[in-house]
């Protein structure tokens, strides 16, 4: 719906939750950012993507953090625009990477 917004569409941002669809998503289907996903453990992104990391789900390269061949597993790529700025990060899949953390 962000992007949708930025394109000059309506403003659906507010209620994109409230959508059946949003609702229904089970928790082995929700994907989080570092950032999101560290907050469970009381870590901030950069924390919670050195715990990736050493857990040997992804790697840093100089354009960012990149899964490994086993991370590819429990990640997907996600496009992100922010004021103006774009760029791709991953998002970890919570119930599969939790299994692989603990």
């Amino acid at each position: 719906s962000k992007h949708i917004y930025e394109l000059g569409g309506p403003d659906l941002r507010n209620i994109v939750g409230e959508l059946p669809c949003s609702q229904n998503i089970k928790g082995k289907d929700v994907f989080l950012e570092p950032t999101e996903f560290g907050l469970e453990y009381g870590l901030s992104g950069h924390k919670f993507n050195k715990l990736l990391a050493g857990r040997g789900l992804q790697v840093k390269t100089k354009s960012g953090w990149i899964p490994t061949d086993k991370g590819k597993k429990l990640s997907i790529k996600h496009l992100w625009s922010s004021e103006g700025k774009s760029g791709y990060n991953y998002k970890w899949n919570t119930a599969r990477t939790r299994e692989v953390i603990r």
